[in-house]
């Protein structure tokens, strides 16, 4: 019996053929694994620092200057054509939406150097942010879509491809592309890494030595024109936003999101949403029956009985404009899950969200009518003003969607975008409380108005309120003058350094060109040439 040199078990696999070798087998290839993060090439780490000082100077301009300015529209202007420059690639298809998008940004950056309103401000950062998801999509990739869904994709541009990508950044800082794709460290992430952990620890140690030594600190202000803490703070800071930015701009070219050029079909069958339309549409059929003496007279200037002007403009007004909110989602949601046939949405859906969007408009136009019925007896104030216009846009998108519902091809998201950067520019070159200001001093002086609020102008932050507010010290009103006083000495202990002298309290003015405006300058002018006649050291009431 021929001796068998393998072991039982092999033997049964084998067949119990000694003289065969093992099959032969094929070398595994290791799986394929996409790479999470990437390293910078010699362009991005010339791009880096550039973009970080940009970012310090900028969180500097809207921190630590009395209100954003000059500074402002500088830096954010700089980091604008920073990243423009960066990202720039040849034969990168050149859109009318994307170069509006870009002019409107620009012309917001240039608004700070324009007015200091802080509730303009408020405005204009937002519809900055928002401006600069539109540029991305529009320049640096393809968008998927073109409808109500956009407002997911910029959604998605401005948080995820941001606030989820400063990892990537932070990666790319410390390590390089290898020749052969492999990632290296950079010889100077050890010297990134070390700043980053020091930053802590000096916004601890450097106040605690300025304020044990007088000469550091005189030092410290001579090189840096500010204090350590704040040049600490606006460091970090800026660190944290350098991160975003420079975590987005590398992400997001490498972004492969192709146009859905599909039509997105619902799952909702149309005999739901039809007898949601309907019930919804029977409730302001009724209502509009009940109310069209109410209406029509309101729109006559005549009152309905038993109303005084003040009741007639208050009733309603808030819940008109909800109700015009939620119409507007609801046309969406409706014409976005409802069940298409061969493509195309069932007609009664169509007419439906089409007599809702007329609803909106008539009541959009009642809100305008009692608005201006309200600045007509009361004044302006900057709510009413924010309100008309909030409401001026509710309608130019009413009749966009009314169109689009008929015409495909009109796009309604891209129309109230433009509209709404229209409407917030023309609130902050305009300056709200310098309208309101003007409006109601002229009107109470030529008598249109019996009585002016002085509550509403001392609500009032912008320097540009100045030029009106000087002209009420020579009111024939003792209370009006007192008031219009107090507001002025507010406006200039923001704009000088009062000081006291043999013969009386003399401005001196703060200079502080990261705050200037057009507005603030103005202002500095009249209340430096007739401080005698109005300043009181009164607190601000």
């Amino acid at each position: 019996m021929q001796n068998n040199p393998y072991p039982p078990d092999l033997d049964q696999y084998f067949g119990n053929q000694p003289q065969m070798q093992p099959p032969y087998r094929q070398p595994v290839q290791p799986p394929i694994v996409e790479r999470p993060f990437f390293g910078t090439d010699r362009k991005a780490i010339v791009f880096a620092p550039i973009l970080f000082c940009l970012s310090v100077l900028c969180v500097n301009s809207f921190l630590f200057a009395h209100r954003p300015g000059l500074g402002a529209s500088i830096f954010t202007v700089g980091i604008f054509f920073a990243l423009a420059v960066f990202l720039y690639k040849k034969k990168k298809q050149v859109t009318f939406y994307g170069v509006y998008a870009c002019v409107a940004y620009l012309a917001f950056a240039v608004s700070f150097s324009v007015t200091g309103s802080r509730s303009v401000i408020l405005l204009v950062l937002p519809a900055m942010f928002a401006l600069s998801a539109v540029i991305y999509t529009e320049f640096m990739r393809q968008r998927r879509y073109t409808g109500f869904r956009s407002i997911a994709d910029l959604c998605r541009t401005n948080f995820v491809l941001t606030f989820g990508r400063i990892h990537y950044g932070v990666y790319a800082l410390f390590h390089k592309e290898a020749p052969d794709g492999t990632m290296q460290k950079r010889k100077s992430g050890g010297v990134l890494l070390g700043i980053a952990i020091a930053v802590p620890f000096l916004l601890v140690i450097v106040p605690l030595l300025i304020e044990s030594d007088a000469a550091f600190e005189n030092l410290l202000v001579r090189l840096t024109f500010t204090t350590a803490t704040e040049l600490l703070i606006s460091v970090a800071l800026g660190g944290l936003f350098f991160l975003l930015l420079f975590g987005r701009a590398l992400c997001i070219p490498r972004e492969e999101q192709k146009m859905t050029t599909q039509e997105h079909n619902g799952e909702i069958e149309p005999v739901i949403v039809i007898t949601f339309l309907s019930m919804i549409a029977a409730v302001y059929v009724v209502y509009l029956l009940s109310q069209l003496a109410y209406f029509f007279n309101g729109f006559a200037g005549i009152l309905p009985g038993g109303y005084s002007v003040a009741e007639y403009a208050r009733r309603g007004f808030f819940e008109m404009s909800v109700v015009c909110a939620i119409n507007l989602l609801i046309v969406f949601i409706a014409n976005l899950i409802v069940k298409k046939k061969e493509g195309k949405k069932p007609r009664t859906v169509t007419i439906l969200s089409l007599f809702l969007c007329v609803f909106s408009l008539f009541l959009a136009a009642t809100v305008l009518s009692k608005i201006g019925l309200y600045i007509h007896s009361f004044g302006m104030t900057r709510l009413r003003i924010l309100t008309s216009l909030f409401t001026i846009l509710l309608a130019v998108v009413f009749i966009a969607v009314s169109i689009h519902l008929f015409k495909k091809n009109v796009p309604y998201m891209k129309i109230a975008l433009v509209t709404a950067t229209l409407l917030i520019l023309f609130a902050a070159f305009a300056d709200t409380d310098r309208l309101v200001a003007a409006y109601n001093i002229r009107a109470y002086q030529s008598g249109k108005l019996s009585a002016i609020d002085m509550g509403t102008i001392r609500d009032l932050d912008s320097h540009g309120v100045v030029p009106y507010v000087i002209d009420l010290i020579y009111d024939d009103d003792p209370a009006v003058v007192e008031d219009a006083k107090v507001i002025l000495s507010r406006h200039a202990r923001e704009l000088f350094d009062i000081t006291s002298t043999e013969y009386g309290a003399k401005p001196v003015r703060v200079t502080d060109w990261r705050s200037w405006n057009l507005a603030e300058q103005e202002a500095v002018d009249l209340l430096e040439k007739e401080f005698n006649k109005y300043y009181t050291s009164y607190r601000y009431r």
